[in-house]
């Protein structure tokens, strides 16, 4: 008896992989739940049994399908069901993800594409539990040529920074960039250090020519910029 109810329940299993399979095949990922959506993700890395319930635990703790791929190694294994090739899988999701935004915003001009500057900021750093710092290098058409993590940790206004950060934009070529970096409380509003670290990078730009274009700091649902607000008119 206890064989056939398993027997019937892997049928179970099996069927619903493939009924929530054809159903993304037919109508994408609109018409599905974020539940489902990880579902069909961790059919890739749990070959058997029913995953719906990992989905819906994944998705209770870190609240949406960006914070279950965000979320940190060590926390993912404490979810009941996961293990090192379903973290690895959702890593790797996360890094194409990336890359993509990546590859699209390279050679936009951010003067007539600065909405999704931001959305490729926010989706980098806005879920991040420690600070980092990113570099935007941008060629004399206003055009990004690279983006590069520079530093994670608070930022300061350490004379070595400084002297990376241009050091760095002379040997690519770079006329101008925008700083970014992240405030892991989810409040974007500006430090003392984040406005003093601007002002002195702005100074020790300006004879070699180089532009200090921005400098934006992503919360968890909003961002601050230095440029929109005005805070570096006059420096």
């Amino acid at each position: 008896m206890l064989k056939k109810i398993r027997a019937i329940q892997k049928d179970h299993h099996l069927g619903h992989r493939e009924r929530l399979r054809a159903r993304f095949e037919k109508v994408g990922y609109l018409g599905l739940h974020d539940y489902e959506i990880l579902e069909l993700v961790l059919f890739l890395s749990i070959p058997r049994g029913d995953v719906k319930a990992i989905a819906k635990d994944l998705l209770h703790k870190f609240k949406s399908l960006s914070g279950v791929l965000h979320a940190e190694k060590t926390l993912l294994n404490e979810i009941h069901g996961i293990g090192q090739n379903t973290i690895h899988t959702l890593k790797v999701i996360l890094a194409l993800q990336q890359r993509t935004m990546q590859e699209n915003i390279k050679k936009r001009d951010i003067l007539n594409d600065f909405d999704d500057i931001i959305k490729y900021c926010r989706a980098h750093l806005c879920l991040l539990t420690v600070e980092e710092v990113r570099i935007l290098f941008l060629d004399h058409k206003m055009g990004i040529i690279r983006d590069e993590i520079h530093q994670r940790g608070s930022v300061n206004e350490s004379a070595l920074y400084v002297r990376e950060l241009l050091k760095r934009t002379l040997e690519l070529g770079s006329s101008a960039v925008i700083l970014i970096h992240n405030h892991p409380s989810g409040n974007p509003d500006p430090s003392l250090d984040d406005i003093q670290i601007t002002y002195t990078l702005i100074k020790a730009a300006k004879p070699l020519k180089i532009e200090i274009y921005d400098h934006i700091i992503t919360g968890h649902d909003t961002f601050f910029s230095f440029r929109q607000t005005g805070l570096l008119k006059g420096i």
